[in-house]
C-alpha cells in the first residue's frame, strides 16, 4: 500500500501532565530521527493548558526547549550545530501539511499518529480513545490496557491474578483521607514496617514518590502525594536491585535485554533519574543467563496479560532471589538518554529502524 508513497505521520507531544518536559524531549529526539525519506512528518504540541500550538507558532518554542536542562536531544559536543540543522528540519516539516492537526485527523490525512504524550492524558487510554474514535491508526497500547497500566494498583491486581508477585500495598483516596487521617494512619502503621513508599496512583517518571522513614512524616506525605492524584498507593519498601525490561510487539511481542538502574539515592526519584546527578543505567544489566531470561518471561507474561501492544516498558526488583513487579511505563522516554532505547540498541535494534518497527505495528493493529 506504501511502497508507492510516503506513509504520512504526525508526532503529537506536550500535554497537561506533569511530565510535559518529559514527552517535548522524547517528540523532539523522534522529529529529529525520522526519515524524511519515508514520511512526511506533521507535529502537534500541546501546551500545559491543554491548547493545541500551531506547527509554526511551535518553531517559537523551539529553540527555548532545546536549551532546557532537561532535554537531551543531541550530543554536548554537536549541540550548536545540529540545533540549528534541527530547527531547519522542523521548519520545512511545516510545508507538508497546510490544514491544523484537527483537520486532519477529521479529514484522514494521517496514516497514523504518534501520541507521544507521557502521563496523564497520554496514557491513560484518553488521546487513544479520541484517535480510535476518528479511526486514525496509533503507535502504542490502546485505551483499556494504557488507563490500566497507568493506574499502579490495577497494574499490580491484574498481575497478581497471573501469579506475578507484587509488593504488599494499599490504596487511599482523597475522600478517605479526609474522612478519617487517624484511621488511615493507624492502618498504615500496623500493616507496614517502616520505610514505606508513598506513591501517586497514576503518575510516572517518580514525581510524587516519597520514601517514609519516620511515622510523624507519613500524614505531609500523603498530602503532597494527593496533591498530584486523587489515589495513592502505599507500599512496603522493597530490598532490592530494580530492573527494566523493554518490550515491542502486537500478537508476538518480544523482550529486550535487561538494565540494571543505578541511583546515588535510596530510590530512583525523579531527579536520580533525569537531574544532573543521574548515573548511567547498566545495560546489559549484570545478571547470570537464567535469571536474565526470567526477568524476560515475567514482563511479556505480564504484556499479555494486560493485553499490551506496541511497546511497553516493564520494571521489576528483585529480592531475595524473587522478582516482584514494581510498574509499566506504556509509552516510555525517547530522549538521547532513553533506557528504553538503549536497551533495544543493546539488543541489536537501532533507534531509527526500531521507530519503524513500532510505526510498522501501528498500521498492521489497524488493518481491517
Amino acid at each position: 500500500m506504501f511502497s508507492e508513497r510516503k506513509i504520512n505521520i504526525a508526532v503529537v507531544f506536550g500535554g497537561k501532565t506533569y511530565e510535559h518536559i518529559g514527552s517535548v524531549e522524547s517528540a523532539l529526539y523522534i522529529l529529529s530521527k525520522l526519515d524524511t525519506s519515508k514520511y512526511n512528518i506533521d507535529f502537534a504540541y500541546i501546551d500545559q493548558t491543554g491548547k493545541l500550538i500551531d506547527r509554526l507558532e511551535f518553531l517559537k518554542y523551539l529553540p527555548e526547549f532545546l536549551d532546557n536542562h532537561y532535554i537531551t536531544i543531541f550530543d554536548n559536543v554537536r549541540r550548536q550545530k545540529e540545533s540549528g540543522v534541527f530547527i531547519g528540519k522542523m521548519t520545512d516539516m511545516t510545508c507538508n501539511y497546510s490544514e491544523p492537526f484537527i483537520d486532519n485527523i477529521m479529514s484522514g490525512k494521517y496514516d497514523a499518529v504518534f501520541p507521544v504524550i507521557h502521563g496523564k492524558t497520554g496514557e491513560d487510554g484518553m488521546i487513544q480513545g479520541f484517535l480510535e474514535f476518528f479511526n486514525v491508526p496509533y503507535v502504542g497500547c490502546g485505551i483499556l490496557p494504557s488507563a490500566a497500566s497507568l493506574d499502579k494498583e490495577f497494574a499490580k491486581r491484574i498481575a497478581s491474578t497471573h501469579n506475578i508477585k507484587i509488593a504488599e500495598f494499599i490504596t487511599i483516596t482523597k475522600t478517605d483521607w479526609k474522612e478519617g487521617k487517624d484511621t488511615t494512619i493507624e492502618k498504615i502503621i500496623s500493616k507496614f514496617k517502616l520505610p514505606i513508599f508513598i506513591k501517586p496512583a497514576t503518575l510516572g517518571s517518580s514525581i510524587g514518590i516519597e520514601r517514609v522513614t519516620d511515622a510523624t512524616d507519613i500524614p505531609d506525605a500523603i498530602d503532597r502525594a494527593l496533591s498530584f492524584d486523587n489515589k495513592i498507593i502505599i507500599e512496603r519498601s522493597v530490598i532490592g536491585k530494580e530492573y527494566g525490561i523493554a518490550v515491542i510487539g502486537n500478537e508476538n511481542p518480544r523482550a529486550s535485554v535487561c538494565c540494571e538502574y543505578q541511583s546515588e539515592s535510596n530510590f530512583l526519584d525523579y531527579e536520580a533519574k533525569f537531574g544532573k546527578s543521574a548515573k548511567e543505567d547498566i545495560i546489559p544489566a549484570n545478571l547470570d543467563t537464567e535469571t536474565a531470561r526470567q526477568l524476560q518471561n515475567e514482563a511479556l507474561k505480564i504484556y499479555k496479560a494486560l493485553n499490551l501492544n506496541g511497546l511497553s516498558r516493564i520494571d521489576f526488583f528483585i529480592e531475595n532471589g524473587n522478582i516482584i513487579f514494581n510498574e509499566i511505563n506504556s509509552m516510555p522516554g525517547f530522549g538521547l538518554h532513553s533506557v528504553f532505547s538503549a536497551m533495544w540498541e543493546k539488543s541489536g535494534l537501532p533507534f531509527d529502524n526500531m521507530i519503524e518497527e513500532l510505526i510498522d505495528l501501528a498500521l498492521e493493529k489497524f488493518k481491517d
